[in-house]
């Protein structure tokens, strides 16, 4: 293991004949120094028998992305159909810009930090009571988002009841919301949601002699378990395609990619 650390770290020959890519070295050189930190923790003390079995998962999680990231070229024309032909073509020709993150929550957080820095202001955010957890709730590294946002979490299922919904920014849900505690789930009414937060967000600007409202609405839907290019998701797009067009929408989807894409074998949101 030392071995192998002295070479990913320091012989740069990995960065120009083995490893051309800079993203893909860099989490190389994670994976290996993670691998070494969890091996050097390592007890011979019978009563950490599982802390050392749970160390040697995920030692032997990340050789297994080792390996696939040595193994990277392979998935290029895939990872090529994903971005261009898939992406953007079924898309509805509406797609401007595609990221990868390095997990959902740091989708989730780029996503939020990104808002923020187009609209410097505290935004007030909806996000359904039945979204993954680590979303709705205020710890690890999604914390600081909601510390800078104005975070509601409610039941998009009856958006009819939420209070002056027009005076919300945006809201973030699945089409079908995976909080696994949950005893049931149920399609979530995107479009009528969009449709009334829109029509009462322009009745709202009207009455206040503005002849439109301060920002567009913003939708994020995370679509983990529905794939992103599904006739549903398509289908949605289609019939709102006017109002992101004319700047009234802002729809951000997120999919997981090792859900979709890599079956789990490396977690890429």
């Amino acid at each position: 293991m030392n071995s192998l650390f002295s070479t990913v770290v320091c012989d740069s020959n990995w960065t120009t004949n083995l490893i051309d890519h800079p993203s893909i070295y860099q989490e190389i050189v994670e994976r290996t120094t993670k691998m070494k930190t969890l091996l050097s923790n390592l007890s011979d003390d019978p009563d950490q028998f599982h802390d050392c079995l749970n160390k040697f998962v995920l030692i032997f999680e990340h050789f297994q992305c080792l390996l696939i990231l040595l193994d990277y070229k392979v998935d290029e024309d895939h990872i090529s159909i994903l971005s261009s032909k898939t992406t953007k073509a079924e898309l509805s020709g509406i797609a401007n810009d595609i990221f990868t993150c390095t997990s959902g929550i740091a989708c989730f957080r780029n996503i939020f930090y990104g808002l923020a820095n187009i609209f410097p202001r505290k935004l007030k955010f909806g996000i359904d009571e039945k979204s993954y957890y680590e979303i709705i709730e205020s710890y690890g590294n999604i914390e600081k988002c909601h510390r800078e946002y104005n975070i509601n979490i409610l039941s998009l299922m009856e958006y009819k009841k939420i209070n002056k919904i027009e005076e919300y920014d945006g809201f973030c849900t699945d089409i079908y919301p995976n909080r696994i505690v949950k005893q049931s789930v149920f399609r979530i009414p995107i479009e009528e949601i969009i449709k009334c937060s829109l029509e009462k967000r322009a009745q709202s600007a009207s009455s206040h002699n503005n002849s439109s409202p301060e920002s567009p609405l913003i939708f994020v839907i995370d679509c983990a378990t529905i794939f992103f290019t599904h006739p549903e998701v398509s289908g949605l797009i289609e019939r709102i395609q006017s109002d992101i067009q004319s700047g009234n929408l802002i729809l951000i989807l997120t999919n997981s990619l090792a859900k979709y894409a890599m079956g789990g074998s490396v977690t890429k949101e």
